[in-house]
């Protein structure tokens, strides 16, 4: 390995680019091996060579003479007045939403992509892989093996008389951010006001101001620290104020830059940034008027950060009334001249996030912007109709539509219904449209339109009424986990809707059935992927439905019960939302309940039934995040059961104690071989074993 990384090194460094290039993806590559693909002898080469590898990675950021005149060129094209070129804007996606119960991490994949741009243009290049590979290095290798080398370069650097290679420095510095970040914080004192000097200076690079930007935001965590411990109290002004003071500046790629970095800033320092959001929101919206498409994209996506990450203060007092209005003037605008344009995906995203968020602080727009969304709808369908061969993302406006809706539904809540009613228009067509989104083609519209619905039928059930039987019949025809997404937000939907009908179940008669076949096969993970490959949610979510319809009536479940009580207790069991999963057992108490016999029937031997019983009310009483076996056997862990669902505790001690008395010694046979935390867990909570 040692021969291999010496060579590796050596054509790192080669003039040739390309040559560069292809020797520099060897270290991003082995960045990016997990533990178990790594070997001592591996890392013990590399780490060798980190003192020459380091430096040469740094240097391989600098631009090249050819770049550079490029990028000087194109800084006189970005500050000149017109439009965007077609060829210079990316193409837009809707940004979508996760499905109803479905785990969301890791669902930040595309804003991670672009918060690691390392290049000025969309082609990938030795700079960009070279910094790129110092960023998965710097988390490889400790910040004592990699601070050493890399601060004497970096000085150089920032006190480069050639902004090129204080560019490059300053790329460096953020790049190394997510290994080094405490470890840099003794630096920070220094190097922060210099970021802010780049940023603000009048004569600056405007690829320096662009890259300052974005490393001052990936500081900004430090500058939170600072503020909220009154070490420099005004520090989050001082940063904001010198971000926000570019957004408008006449350079494109520079009101990018600063959009995005703000957006991060956000992220970061979250409500300590609201003392400032007025002049924030006054910037952006000033900026609305004078941006362009590129730049005026990752404006709009940053009014929607400003909502989702500093919460209901962003309605607090008149801000609203200083950046809704102009949000809503130019969705009307672009609109009117083409309901497809591009820049209304990201525009819709935003107040979808804005008046769920804010709440009934948006009512005084939410009739226009209601009518706004169904008129979008309306307009993208007729577009379509007419286009037979249409791609998923020539949809997208609906899905952005939808969105808006249901952010709508959810920050007013019970007064969406008065809203519906309120509206000339489309007071007597909201049912039908959302009929016909549930229906319809494209699975992104499908998903949206059963995240509306079941939102609808938690807050204002009446106003999807009169079309139950359809959004029902609807809604079971997605039960198709092929479309993972909208399967998962079709069975939440209609979990919420079996709620509403608890003490009716006249409602759900002619559907049962049906409905309870399909549950069955996505919680006994039949129907796709089997049980060793679940789909995220779905068998939490058709577990949480299994109950809520055993609710309404027990007989729907009960004689079907001993086919997939086991794996529906393994469902139960992963649930993470408190109130479903007290819904589940409730569910699933009421159907054992019509059905005693399904404890024998449902296992060969009943004490495969007992364990997964046992184990499933045990979840009850896990730690948040702690899922290691050892609280089985080590220290004692386990938690009461919590508080506000004392009822459902006392009905399933009640459940277990006739359970025991029923079966005897093949209870005993059975809980006598539990762990020691196990046994004392049900002694304690329950007066069990």
């Amino acid at each position: 390995m040692g021969p291999v990384s010496q060579f590796m090194l050596t054509a790192t460094g080669d003039h040739n680019e390309e040559v560069a290039l292809e020797a520099c993806e060897f270290w991003l590559v082995f960045a990016s091996f997990d533990e178990t693909m790594v070997t001592t002898e591996m890392l013990a080469a590399v780490e060798a060579i980190v003192p020459q590898l380091l430096p040469t990675l740094v240097k391989a950021m600098v631009y090249s003479e050819e770049k550079k005149e490029e990028l000087l060129e194109m800084n006189a094209v970005d500050e000149q007045q017109g439009e965007d070129r077609v060829q210079d804007v990316a193409p837009v996606f809707h940004r979508s939403k996760a499905a109803k119960g479905e785990n969301d991490e890791g669902s930040g994949g595309e804003d991670d992509d672009e918060d690691d741009n390392y290049d000025d243009g969309k082609d990938w290049t030795l700079r960009s892989c070279a910094a790129a590979s110092l960023d998965g290095l710097s988390s490889v290798f400790p910040p004592t093996n990699t601070l050493p080398v890399l601060l004497p370069v970096l000085q150089e650097c920032l006190a480069h008389a050639d902004p090129w290679v204080r560019e490059a420095g300053i790329l460096a510095l953020g790049a190394m951010e997510e290994g080094c970040a405490e470890e840099m914080y003794e630096h920070l004192p220094l190097l922060h006001p210099y970021l802010m000097n780049q940023v603000v200076g009048t004569d600056t690079l405007p690829q320096v101001v662009c890259i300052s930007c974005w490393t001052l935001a990936k500081y900004s965590m430090w500058a939170a620290e600072e503020t909220a411990s009154g070490k420099q109290p005004h520090l989050i002004h001082q940063m904001t104020e010198a971000i926000v003071g570019r957004i408008l500046d006449n350079n494109r790629k520079v009101q990018m830059a600063s959009c995005s970095a703000l957006g991060t800033v956000v992220e970061n320092v979250q409500e300590l940034i609201i003392p400032y959001l007025e002049p924030v929101y006054r910037t952006l919206v000033a900026a609305l008027n004078c941006h362009h498409t590129r730049a005026l994209l990752v404006t709009l996506e940053t009014f929607g950060s400003l909502a989702e990450n500093i919460g209901p203060a962003t309605g607090e007092g008149n801000l609203p009334s200083i950046y809704i209005p102009p949000l809503l003037h130019m969705w009307s605008q672009r609109a009117k001249a083409n309901p497809m344009d591009i820049v209304l995906l990201p525009l819709m995203e935003s107040i979808g996030s804005i008046a769920m968020t804010i709440g009934m602080s948006y009512q005084p727009w939410a009739l226009e912007t209601f009518e706004s969304a169904m008129g979008t709808i309306n307009a993208a369908m007729m577009i379509l109709s007419v286009n037979d061969a249409y791609t998923d993302e020539e949809a997208d406006p609906m899905v952005c539509a939808t969105d808006v809706l249901d952010g709508l539904v959810e920050g007013l809540k019970g007064n969406f219904a008065e809203l519906v009613a309120s509206s000339p228009q489309y007071k007597d067509h909201f049912l039908t449209i959302l009929s016909t989104l549930v229906g319809h083609d494209v699975e992104g519209v499908r998903m949206s339109a059963f995240a509306l619905m079941g939102d609808v039928a938690i807050q204002c059930p009446a106003v999807m009424q009169d079309g139950m039987t359809e959004l029902i019949t609807e809604a079971i025809a997605c039960i198709d986990p092929m479309y993972p997404s909208v399967c998962n937000n079709a069975v939440w939907a209609l979990g919420e809707i079996f709620l509403k009908c608890i003490g009716n179940p006249t409602a759900l008669q002619p559907f049962a059935v049906e409905i309870v076949q399909n549950l069955i096969s996505l919680i006994m993970g039949s129907a796709y992927g089997g049980p060793d490959n679940p789909i995220s949610g779905l068998i939490e979510n058709a577990s949480t439905a299994m109950g809520r319809i055993a609710k309404v009536n027990p007989t729907f479940v009960s004689n079907d019960l001993p086919r997939f009580l086991t794996q529906w207790l393994n469902g139960c069991a992963k649930i993470s939302d408190t109130s479903e999963r007290a819904d589940a057992f409730e569910g699933l108490l009421l159907a054992i309940q019509a059905n005693p016999n399904s404890i024998k029937q449902a296992s060969p031997e009943v004490d495969q039934t007992i364990n997964g019983l046992m184990f499933a009310v045990m979840s009850w009483h896990i730690p948040s995040g702690n899922i290691s076996t050892t609280i089985l056997s080590g220290n004692y862990a386990f938690t009461a059961f919590p508080a506000d669902h004392a009822d459902l505790h006392h009905k399933l001690g009640t459940f277990l104690h006739q359970l025991k008395d029923s079966l005897g010694d093949e209870w005993n046979g059975v809980v006598n071989h539990f762990p020691v935390n196990v046994r004392r867990l049900f002694r304690e909570q329950y007066n069990l074993c």
